[in-house]
């Protein structure tokens, strides 16, 4: 029987980003070609082990922190075993009252998180959404 992915880890966000954040999404993966649904919500996402790959794509290679809008279109990826990530999916408008853009805009793209808030910000960004 092929290993299932490990199980998601849902945390309402703290009260400083309830304004903007619906809920904290974690887990990992086991298998090495999980799916991503469509979502209608914005995410954030955070690979804190391993990384990802967006298959099909020219760029294949997923940033270890994006941002990507909503899509109603299914997308596969590729994880490498042992990927554990942390995401944060965003309230209509939490995207562009924390990044000062529509989250329409971004489609399903995935953009660096550093392209938006800098490598200092990007970095401080996991112990903030944690709580730590």
């Amino acid at each position: 029987m092929p290993e299932q992915p490990s199980p998601r880890q849902f945390a309402l966000p703290r009260c400083v980003l309830a304004p903007y954040v619906k809920n904290l999404i974690g887990g990992g993966f086991e298998v090495a070609t999980p799916h991503l649904p469509a979502s209608p919500d914005a995410q954030l996402v955070l690979y804190l082990e391993g990384s990802a790959s967006l298959l099909g794509a020219p760029d294949d290679r997923l940033p270890q922190a994006f941002l990507s809008g909503p899509t109603m279109a299914p997308r596969h990826f590729g994880v490498e075993p042992g990927s554990s990530f942390m995401s944060a999916v965003f309230r209509p408008s939490g995207v562009l009252r924390c990044f000062g853009i529509p989250a329409d805009c971004l489609g399903g793209a995935s953009v660096p998180l550093d392209a938006l808030v800098g490598r200092s910000g990007a970095g401080r960004l996991p112990e903030e959404l944690h709580g730590g």
